[in-house]
Protein backbone atom coordinates (compact mmCIF):
# COMPACT_ATOMS: atom_id res chain seq x y z
CA UNK A 1 0.00 0.00 0.00
CA UNK A 2 1.72 3.17 -0.75
CA UNK A 3 2.10 6.30 1.97
CA UNK A 4 0.85 9.46 1.35
CA UNK A 5 2.10 12.68 3.23
CA UNK A 6 -0.62 14.78 4.18
CA UNK A 7 1.21 17.92 4.53
CA UNK A 8 2.20 17.26 0.68
CA UNK A 9 -1.29 16.59 -0.67
CA UNK A 10 -2.13 19.64 0.61
CA UNK A 11 0.10 21.48 -1.48
CA UNK A 12 -0.27 19.43 -4.27
CA UNK A 13 -3.58 19.85 -4.71
CA UNK A 14 -3.34 24.06 -4.94
CA UNK A 15 -0.44 23.51 -7.24
CA UNK A 16 -1.66 26.33 -9.94
CA UNK A 17 -0.77 23.88 -12.88
CA UNK A 18 -3.18 21.86 -11.22
CA UNK A 19 -6.33 20.27 -13.76
CA UNK A 20 -8.88 18.52 -11.57
CA UNK A 21 -12.23 17.78 -12.23
CA UNK A 22 -13.94 16.06 -9.61
CA UNK A 23 -16.79 13.68 -10.75
CA UNK A 24 -20.22 13.57 -9.52
CA UNK A 25 -22.69 10.77 -10.20
CA UNK A 26 -23.68 11.84 -13.80
CA UNK A 27 -27.06 11.61 -15.43
CA UNK A 28 -29.04 9.57 -12.90
CA UNK A 29 -29.91 6.37 -14.82
CA UNK A 30 -33.71 6.62 -14.38
CA UNK A 31 -36.75 5.28 -17.04
CA UNK A 32 -36.98 8.59 -17.74
CA UNK A 33 -33.03 9.04 -18.58
CA UNK A 34 -33.49 6.21 -21.06
CA UNK A 35 -36.28 7.54 -22.37
CA UNK A 36 -34.46 10.55 -23.34
CA UNK A 37 -31.44 8.25 -25.12
CA UNK A 38 -34.15 6.59 -26.87
CA UNK A 39 -35.70 9.95 -28.13
CA UNK A 40 -32.18 10.72 -29.18
CA UNK A 41 -31.77 7.83 -31.36
CA UNK A 42 -29.51 5.93 -29.61
CA UNK A 43 -31.28 2.56 -29.83
CA UNK A 44 -28.21 0.81 -29.01
CA UNK A 45 -27.64 2.18 -25.12
CA UNK A 46 -31.53 0.96 -24.84
CA UNK A 47 -31.66 -1.97 -26.31
CA UNK A 48 -28.67 -3.25 -25.56
CA UNK A 49 -29.55 -3.82 -22.31
CA UNK A 50 -32.29 -6.80 -23.30
CA UNK A 51 -30.69 -10.18 -23.81
CA UNK A 52 -32.93 -10.88 -26.72
CA UNK A 53 -32.83 -7.74 -28.60
CA UNK A 54 -29.21 -8.63 -28.76
CA UNK A 55 -30.04 -11.98 -30.33
CA UNK A 56 -32.05 -10.71 -32.59
CA UNK A 57 -29.41 -8.41 -33.53
CA UNK A 58 -27.38 -11.34 -34.09
CA UNK A 59 -29.10 -12.37 -36.62
CA UNK A 60 -29.97 -9.32 -38.45
CA UNK A 61 -26.03 -9.03 -38.87
CA UNK A 62 -25.56 -12.95 -40.07
CA UNK A 63 -27.94 -12.45 -42.32
CA UNK A 64 -26.34 -9.04 -43.34
CA UNK A 65 -22.82 -10.57 -43.72
CA UNK A 66 -24.39 -13.63 -46.14
CA UNK A 67 -25.34 -10.88 -48.40
CA UNK A 68 -22.97 -8.69 -48.11
CA UNK A 69 -20.86 -8.27 -51.60
CA UNK A 70 -17.58 -7.34 -49.56
CA UNK A 71 -16.30 -8.02 -45.86
CA UNK A 72 -15.78 -5.16 -43.76
CA UNK A 73 -14.75 -7.52 -40.84
CA UNK A 74 -11.43 -7.38 -39.37
CA UNK A 75 -8.74 -10.07 -40.56
CA UNK A 76 -5.96 -11.94 -38.86
CA UNK A 77 -2.71 -10.72 -39.88
CA UNK A 78 -1.06 -12.65 -42.70
CA UNK A 79 0.64 -15.78 -42.06
CA UNK A 80 0.43 -15.01 -38.02
CA UNK A 81 -0.78 -17.98 -35.72
CA UNK A 82 -2.78 -17.67 -32.91
CA UNK A 83 -0.36 -16.77 -29.55
CA UNK A 84 -2.87 -18.63 -27.43
CA UNK A 85 -2.12 -22.56 -27.78
CA UNK A 86 -4.14 -25.93 -27.15
CA UNK A 87 -7.80 -23.74 -27.06
CA UNK A 88 -10.71 -25.33 -28.10
CA UNK A 89 -12.96 -22.74 -29.52
CA UNK A 90 -16.25 -24.86 -28.94
CA UNK A 91 -15.32 -25.20 -25.04
CA UNK A 92 -15.33 -21.16 -25.20
CA UNK A 93 -18.20 -20.58 -26.23
CA UNK A 94 -19.71 -22.97 -23.97
CA UNK A 95 -18.89 -20.98 -20.92
CA UNK A 96 -19.13 -17.78 -22.46
CA UNK A 97 -22.71 -18.70 -22.97
CA UNK A 98 -23.66 -20.62 -20.01
CA UNK A 99 -21.43 -18.19 -17.49
CA UNK A 100 -20.68 -15.24 -19.93
CA UNK A 101 -16.85 -15.68 -18.91
CA UNK A 102 -14.18 -17.70 -20.40
CA UNK A 103 -11.16 -17.95 -18.61
CA UNK A 104 -7.28 -19.08 -18.53
CA UNK A 105 -5.97 -16.90 -21.73
CA UNK A 106 -2.20 -16.57 -21.26
CA UNK A 107 -0.03 -14.57 -23.06
CA UNK A 108 3.37 -15.70 -23.73
CA UNK A 109 5.87 -14.01 -21.46
CA UNK A 110 7.66 -12.03 -24.44
CA UNK A 111 3.94 -10.62 -25.17
CA UNK A 112 3.75 -9.28 -22.14
CA UNK A 113 7.21 -7.85 -21.08
CA UNK A 114 6.67 -6.24 -24.87
CA UNK A 115 3.54 -4.61 -23.97
CA UNK A 116 4.67 -3.56 -20.09
CA UNK A 117 7.45 -1.89 -21.80
CA UNK A 118 5.46 0.05 -24.33
CA UNK A 119 3.25 1.22 -21.39
CA UNK A 120 6.34 2.32 -19.08
CA UNK A 121 7.71 4.30 -22.07
CA UNK A 122 5.04 5.23 -23.56
CA UNK A 123 3.17 8.83 -22.85
CA UNK A 124 -0.48 8.47 -20.51
CA UNK A 125 -3.05 10.91 -20.13
CA UNK A 126 -5.53 11.24 -17.13
CA UNK A 127 -8.60 9.35 -18.07
CA UNK A 128 -11.23 11.53 -19.18
CA UNK A 129 -8.81 14.52 -18.13
CA UNK A 130 -6.29 15.32 -20.30
CA UNK A 131 -7.02 16.14 -23.62
CA UNK A 132 -3.60 18.44 -24.89
CA UNK A 133 -0.42 16.61 -25.55
CA UNK A 134 1.35 18.99 -23.02
CA UNK A 135 -0.46 17.14 -20.62
CA UNK A 136 0.68 13.96 -21.16
CA UNK A 137 2.89 11.89 -19.14
CA UNK A 138 5.04 9.37 -18.24
CA UNK A 139 3.73 6.55 -15.67
CA UNK A 140 7.20 6.67 -14.00
CA UNK A 141 6.33 10.18 -13.02
CA UNK A 142 3.59 9.96 -10.56
CA UNK A 143 4.52 9.87 -7.26
CA UNK A 144 1.97 8.64 -4.67
CA UNK A 145 -0.75 9.69 -6.69
CA UNK A 146 0.55 13.03 -7.93
CA UNK A 147 2.48 14.67 -11.01
CA UNK A 148 5.48 16.71 -10.31
CA UNK A 149 2.71 19.72 -11.71
CA UNK A 150 0.53 18.80 -8.63
CA UNK A 151 -2.15 17.11 -10.77
CA UNK A 152 -3.27 13.95 -8.78
CA UNK A 153 -3.70 10.99 -10.74
CA UNK A 154 -5.85 7.68 -10.07
CA UNK A 155 -6.12 6.38 -13.33
CA UNK A 156 -3.62 6.73 -16.49
CA UNK A 157 -4.66 5.55 -20.22
CA UNK A 158 -1.81 4.81 -22.44
CA UNK A 159 -1.97 6.95 -25.98
CA UNK A 160 -2.35 5.13 -28.83
CA UNK A 161 -2.15 1.69 -27.81
CA UNK A 162 -2.75 0.30 -31.18
CA UNK A 163 0.58 1.20 -32.36
CA UNK A 164 2.25 -1.54 -30.16
CA UNK A 165 2.66 -4.36 -32.45
CA UNK A 166 2.26 -6.95 -29.46
CA UNK A 167 -1.05 -5.79 -28.94
CA UNK A 168 -2.10 -5.31 -32.72
CA UNK A 169 -0.98 -8.89 -32.72
CA UNK A 170 -3.52 -10.01 -30.38
CA UNK A 171 -6.44 -7.59 -31.55
CA UNK A 172 -5.99 -9.78 -34.69
CA UNK A 173 -5.18 -12.84 -33.31
CA UNK A 174 -7.19 -15.55 -35.36
CA UNK A 175 -8.17 -17.82 -32.29
CA UNK A 176 -10.01 -14.37 -30.66
CA UNK A 177 -11.46 -13.63 -34.09
CA UNK A 178 -12.73 -17.15 -34.31
CA UNK A 179 -13.93 -17.23 -30.93
CA UNK A 180 -16.18 -14.02 -31.94
CA UNK A 181 -17.56 -15.45 -35.34
CA UNK A 182 -18.08 -18.52 -33.77
CA UNK A 183 -20.14 -16.68 -30.87
CA UNK A 184 -22.13 -14.27 -32.40
CA UNK A 185 -22.59 -16.04 -36.12
CA UNK A 186 -20.93 -12.93 -37.59
CA UNK A 187 -17.16 -11.62 -37.67
CA UNK A 188 -16.37 -8.83 -35.76
CA UNK A 189 -16.19 -5.40 -37.99
CA UNK A 190 -14.21 -3.22 -35.59
CA UNK A 191 -12.28 -2.98 -32.01
CA UNK A 192 -11.70 -0.77 -29.30
CA UNK A 193 -8.30 -0.92 -27.30
CA UNK A 194 -7.81 0.38 -24.07
CA UNK A 195 -4.29 -0.04 -22.21
CA UNK A 196 -4.45 1.70 -18.77
CA UNK A 197 -2.92 2.21 -15.02
CA UNK A 198 -5.20 1.80 -12.04
CA UNK A 199 -3.26 3.90 -9.68
CA UNK A 200 -2.68 1.95 -5.92
CA UNK A 201 -3.78 4.44 -3.31
CA UNK A 202 -5.03 4.45 0.00
CA UNK A 203 -8.90 4.66 0.42
CA UNK A 204 -8.84 7.91 1.28
CA UNK A 205 -6.08 9.35 -1.28
CA UNK A 206 -7.58 12.48 -2.62
CA UNK A 207 -6.88 11.16 -5.94
CA UNK A 208 -9.85 8.95 -6.06
CA UNK A 209 -12.14 11.73 -6.66
CA UNK A 210 -11.17 11.99 -10.19
CA UNK A 211 -12.92 8.56 -10.64
CA UNK A 212 -16.34 8.35 -10.81
CA UNK A 213 -18.78 8.15 -7.36
CA UNK A 214 -19.69 4.93 -9.18
CA UNK A 215 -16.37 3.02 -9.53
CA UNK A 216 -15.89 0.14 -7.56
CA UNK A 217 -19.48 -0.79 -7.83
CA UNK A 218 -21.25 -3.98 -9.30
CA UNK A 219 -22.38 -2.85 -13.20
CA UNK A 220 -22.76 -4.03 -17.05
CA UNK A 221 -21.90 -2.15 -19.85
CA UNK A 222 -24.13 -1.50 -22.83
CA UNK A 223 -21.31 -0.39 -25.57
CA UNK A 224 -23.76 -1.17 -28.12
CA UNK A 225 -26.20 -3.65 -29.75
CA UNK A 226 -23.65 -6.47 -29.52
CA UNK A 227 -20.17 -7.21 -28.20
CA UNK A 228 -17.12 -9.06 -26.75
CA UNK A 229 -14.68 -7.99 -24.50
CA UNK A 230 -11.09 -9.36 -24.27
CA UNK A 231 -9.12 -8.44 -20.67
CA UNK A 232 -5.77 -9.45 -19.79
CA UNK A 233 -3.00 -8.14 -16.72
CA UNK A 234 -0.21 -7.34 -17.64
CA UNK A 235 1.28 -7.11 -13.88
CA UNK A 236 -0.03 -8.92 -11.25
CA UNK A 237 -3.63 -8.52 -10.04
CA UNK A 238 -4.92 -9.74 -6.66
CA UNK A 239 -8.43 -7.90 -4.65
CA UNK A 240 -5.60 -5.96 -3.74
CA UNK A 241 -4.44 -4.76 -6.90
CA UNK A 242 -7.46 -4.39 -9.17
CA UNK A 243 -8.76 -7.94 -9.62
CA UNK A 244 -11.29 -8.40 -12.38
CA UNK A 245 -14.79 -9.49 -10.57
CA UNK A 246 -18.12 -10.99 -12.36
CA UNK A 247 -21.46 -12.13 -11.59
CA UNK A 248 -21.20 -15.45 -13.52
CA UNK A 249 -24.44 -15.75 -15.70
CA UNK A 250 -26.07 -12.45 -15.31
CA UNK A 251 -25.79 -11.23 -19.21
CA UNK A 252 -28.91 -13.05 -19.17
CA UNK A 253 -30.39 -12.07 -15.99
CA UNK A 254 -31.05 -9.05 -14.86
CA UNK A 255 -33.82 -7.49 -12.24
CA UNK A 256 -35.83 -4.99 -13.77
CA UNK A 257 -34.75 -2.03 -11.58
CA UNK A 258 -31.61 -2.74 -13.17
CA UNK A 259 -32.73 -3.26 -17.15
CA UNK A 260 -34.65 -0.08 -16.44
CA UNK A 261 -33.13 1.75 -14.12
CA UNK A 262 -29.93 1.68 -12.74
CA UNK A 263 -27.07 -0.11 -13.87
CA UNK A 264 -24.51 0.57 -11.22
CA UNK A 265 -25.49 -1.35 -7.52
CA UNK A 266 -24.32 -2.36 -4.19
CA UNK A 267 -22.23 -5.47 -3.66
CA UNK A 268 -25.74 -6.29 -0.71
CA UNK A 269 -27.77 -5.72 -4.11
CA UNK A 270 -26.67 -8.00 -6.24
CA UNK A 271 -25.89 -10.25 -3.54
CA UNK A 272 -29.57 -10.38 -2.47
CA UNK A 273 -30.46 -11.31 -5.95
CA UNK A 274 -27.71 -13.47 -7.93
CA UNK A 275 -25.95 -15.01 -4.78
CA UNK A 276 -22.63 -14.90 -3.60
CA UNK A 277 -21.91 -17.94 -4.88
CA UNK A 278 -22.22 -16.47 -8.44
CA UNK A 279 -19.31 -14.32 -7.75
CA UNK A 280 -16.12 -14.47 -9.39
CA UNK A 281 -12.64 -12.71 -8.12
CA UNK A 282 -10.40 -13.24 -10.62
CA UNK A 283 -6.96 -13.30 -9.24
CA UNK A 284 -4.12 -14.00 -11.71
CA UNK A 285 -0.12 -13.08 -12.06
CA UNK A 286 0.76 -10.89 -15.37
CA UNK A 287 -0.11 -12.62 -18.76
CA UNK A 288 -3.51 -14.15 -17.54
CA UNK A 289 -6.75 -13.15 -19.77
CA UNK A 290 -10.45 -13.84 -19.91
CA UNK A 291 -12.98 -13.20 -22.38
CA UNK A 292 -16.24 -11.26 -20.86
CA UNK A 293 -19.58 -10.45 -22.38
CA UNK A 294 -19.36 -6.89 -21.54
CA UNK A 295 -23.55 -7.40 -20.45
CA UNK A 296 -22.42 -9.38 -17.32
CA UNK A 297 -22.46 -7.65 -13.97
CA UNK A 298 -19.03 -7.02 -12.74
CA UNK A 299 -16.68 -4.75 -11.19
CA UNK A 300 -12.88 -4.00 -9.99
CA UNK A 301 -11.68 -4.49 -6.79
CA UNK A 302 -9.88 -1.22 -5.84
CA UNK A 303 -6.05 -0.78 -6.14
CA UNK A 304 -4.52 -0.37 -2.96
CA UNK A 305 -1.46 -2.10 -2.78
CA UNK A 306 0.03 -1.84 -6.15
CA UNK A 307 -0.12 -0.33 -9.31
CA UNK A 308 -2.37 -2.62 -12.20
CA UNK A 309 -1.68 -2.61 -16.12
CA UNK A 310 -4.79 -4.03 -17.86
CA UNK A 311 -5.03 -4.28 -21.66
CA UNK A 312 -8.83 -4.33 -22.80
CA UNK A 313 -9.78 -4.67 -25.98
CA UNK A 314 -13.71 -4.66 -27.07
CA UNK A 315 -14.94 -6.38 -30.42
CA UNK A 316 -18.41 -5.26 -32.07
Amino acid sequence: MLETDPHNQATKTTHPFAKNRVFGRGPAQTPWAILTRLSQGKLDFVLGRFYRCRKLYGVFRTVRQLVATHSTALQPIQCATSVFEALQIDDAVRMLKIKGLYTDLQLPDDVTKSILKFAQNNLCKRWQLDDLPEDYFLVDQIEHGFLPDGRPVSCADVVSPSSCPAIERIVHDPFILSLFRTLKGYPPRSSRIRLFWYIGLEASHPANSLLPSQAGLFHYDVPGFDSMAVFFYITDADRNSGAHVVIEGSHKTKTLPMLFGKRYRSDEYVHRHYGEHCERIIEHRSGYGFVEDPYCIHKFCTPLRSNRLALQIQYF
